[in-house]
């Protein structure tokens, strides 16, 4: 593919994942409330956000899915990622997945 597409909106910017996110990715992943529903247990050190960044970059590289990183637009601060996942192209379809840190749950 070529370069890794980036979104605007007037808030947020969703774009690619880098090394420096596995902190802000990390503080939200480490929370029970966020990981409840999620295929991962709770995160309990950095490495493991710097994992599933480079994971999620990984599935991009081999085509397999998006994962854009949900950055506030004045901070450059992760509040979230989302993308697509078991991206099946021949079939089209993909399964569309979320999460935010939860200090962002239910605002506008």
């Amino acid at each position: 593919m070529k370069l890794f597409p980036q979104l605007e909106t007037e808030r947020f910017i969703l774009r690619k994942l880098t090394a420096a996110d596995a902190g802000d990715i990390f503080h939200y992943f480490s929370n029970d409330e966020v990981t409840k529903y999620y295929e991962v247990e709770s995160f309990v050190e950095l490495k493991q956000a710097q994992d599933l960044i480079q994971s999620w970059n990984s599935r991009y590289t081999k085509k397999m899915g998006f994962r854009w990183a949900i950055a506030d637009k004045l901070s450059n601060k992760v509040i979230g990622t989302c993308g697509y996942r078991n991206w099946v192209k021949e079939h089209y379809k993909a399964e569309i997945t979320f999460e935010l840190n939860p200090i962002y749950w239910g605002r506008e």
